[in-house]
């Protein structure tokens, strides 16, 4: 991951599971896997830790944040192991304590049986059920775009090469 990275500036994308069922220290193996990306010369601002609503320790997740890192909380309307209310409460936090920046959203639709015309959630999930649960925990809508829309963003932008012209999108 970290060469491929280092060669073309793409952005490391973790899937970090830490369900109740292993035993790690911060609740998912997130640090560890950032504390090796950082050894080969991977800037933390271009890891997104993936999963880290399975198995939350906040501490943990203030501690990726202040290294530079993105926490995904990627499973949205899932109700295992935690309830989206939970989440929307654990996001309210890292936006109290400035960490907004760092904060990106996702649901990990895989199946076909989480797609609405299956009895699922579906893909709308996040917007029409999830955004309210933000607002309703304080989140401002400028806030909530800046999550939703200027997160993902920042973390996806692959830079230009050297010497290259500028890009010609409004900077972030």
């Amino acid at each position: 991951m970290a060469r491929a990275h280092l060669a073309t500036g793409a952005t490391i994308t973790t899937h970090t599971s830490g369900s109740s069922r292993f035993e790690i220290a911060g609740g998912n193996i997130g640090m560890l896997l950032l504390d090796v990306l950082e050894s080969e010369g991977v800037d933390p601002r271009r890891v997104i830790v993936g999963h880290v609503d399975e198995n939350v320790d906040v501490r943990n997740l203030e501690q990726l944040c202040r290294r530079g890192a993105h926490v995904q909380f990627d499973v949205i309307g899932k109700h295992h192991p935690m309830l989206d209310e939970t989440r929307a409460d654990v996001i309210a936090d890292l936006v109290q304590k400035g960490y907004a920046r760092h904060v990106l959203l996702s649901m990990d639709r895989a199946r076909k049986s989480e797609l609405k015309s299956y009895g699922g959630p579906g893909y709308a999930h996040l917007l029409t059920h999830f955004v309210p649960m933000l607002r309703a925990v304080g989140l401002s809508d400028q806030t909530i775009r800046e999550i939703m829309v200027m997160n993902p963003r920042r973390a996806l932008m692959i830079p230009a090469p050297r010497g290259s012209r500028p890009p010609t999108h409004p900077p972030l």
